[in-house]
């Protein structure tokens, strides 16, 4: 009897433990994560030729995240193409990780049929669009297939940057830096760390940085919400601090926030599946080399109805 009541409780106790785990945002699913380590997949920093960019002096683009597709949950697909169809012509897309609920071979054909119908309404179906790592990308092993993407101009590189080179109307030249970090395991790693410090430290070029976990979120109990280690979050805050990073890209917050952090910010940018807040959002963005200007249109997707906030930012420190 003694031994019953000790096995209830145990059992019990297993329970509570499992409960801040039980729904997707907690991340349940990491228990079926399979696949290779972090220092394994982001050994080495991938340089990839630059996008082809249309416009002198100005680069336009469009960043989504968090499509989930496999997920029963609504995305405002035919709202995002009408308005990326009316916006200035993009030089690029940026997703910004987890495309897939899970790592089924079926939810990813979904977002390849996506991308290429979006491509289509756009008349570019060889508009460059760069897909960062997520999490939920890896789970039921999913990294091979997530490497397989069909539309994925960093062709299954999770670790990867590119430079952009702009004219002015006087001829002058603007270099800038983007670069991709794979943290879809809540943290940078080792090997990643190195050779991102290694890169910044040898590039004079302003950045851009691009990542799914948050490197920082100001807010009650938002540690499944950021990159797990403290150590790793301070030693990035200052690389991008001392290095000309003028704005980091992030995704996994579906409801998304925005943080300063002095010299540069960080957009943690709401999901493109429904949110909490029952919104479907994603971001059009002008940076123009010429004035050292960001402007960023959120689009959002509530009650059938699609509403949308510009805001500008100086960016040079």
């Amino acid at each position: 009897m003694r031994t019953s009541k000790l096995l209830i409780k145990v059992i019990l106790l297993g329970l509570i433990c499992l409960v801040p785990f039980v729904s997707c945002k907690y991340d349940i699913h990491r228990f079926f994560f399979r696949g290779p380590r972090i220092d394994d997949r982001a050994a080495s920093l991938k340089q990839l030729p630059p996008p082809f960019v249309q416009k002198n002096g100005s680069i336009q683009f469009a960043i989504i995240t968090d499509l989930h597709f496999g997920s029963k949950r609504d995305r405002s697909e035919a709202e995002l193409i009408q308005s990326l169809k009316n916006a200035e012509p993009l030089d690029f897309i940026v997703l910004l990780g987890d495309v897939v609920e899970t790592g089924f071979d079926s939810y990813f054909s979904q977002c390849e049929d996506f991308i290429k119908r979006l491509r289509g309404f756009l008349g570019k179906q060889d508009l460059p669009v760069y897909v960062v790592l997520g999490n939920h990308d890896l789970y039921y092993d999913g990294y091979d297939r997530w490497q397989k993407l069909d539309f994925s101009w960093n062709q299954g590189e999770p670790f990867f940057r590119f430079e952009t080179e702009v004219f002015d109307s006087a001829g002058n030249s603007n270099l800038r830096s983007w670069y991709f970090l794979d943290t879809a395991s809540g943290m940078v790693g080792t090997s990643q760390l190195e050779n991102l410090t290694k890169a910044m430290k040898s590039d004079k070029n302003p950045k851009m940085v691009f990542s799914h976990y948050p490197i920082y979120i100001d807010r009650d109990f938002s540690t499944p919400f950021k990159l797990s280690d403290p150590r790793e979050r301070a030693t990035l805050v200052t690389l991008f601090d001392k290095n000309g990073v003028d704005m980091v890209f992030s995704g996994h917050w579906h409801e998304g926030g925005f943080f300063d952090f002095g010299k540069f910010s960080e957009l943690c940018c709401a999901s493109l599946v429904e949110n909490s807040k029952d919104e479907s959002c994603w971001y059009v963005l002008a940076l123009d080399e010429t004035t050292k200007q960001l402007s960023i249109e959120r689009f959002s997707v509530h009650g059938g109805k699609t509403s949308s906030t510009l805001q500008s930012y100086s960016l040079g420190g």
